[in-house]
């Protein structure tokens, strides 16, 4: 099952940008490692969306997508993977 989410989070990166830990519930979630990624630009003739997103794996067994929004620098947590 798919939780839609679309909330802003905390997250700690390593000197290249890429996310650490994510603190979302309350708590700190440690990625265990990054599964994959990808950037999309699109929509550039209305609102633009410029995001480089991450489906990530916690240590506690978690598979979290999150983005990065290019223009403003913010992480969102997009979605929740059972």
């Amino acid at each position: 099952m798919t939780e839609l989410l679309c909330e802003p989070v905390e997250v700690r990166t390593d000197v290249d940008g890429e996310p650490l830990a994510v603190h979302s519930g309350g708590r700190w979630r440690a990625v265990e490692r990054v599964v994959n990624r990808w950037l999309v630009d699109t929509d550039w003739w209305r609102t633009p969306a410029r995001r480089d997103y991450r489906r990530c794996l916690t240590r506690d067994g978690e598979c979290l997508e999150l983005y990065r929004d290019q223009d403003t620098g913010e992480w969102v947590l997009s979605r929740r993977y059972d």
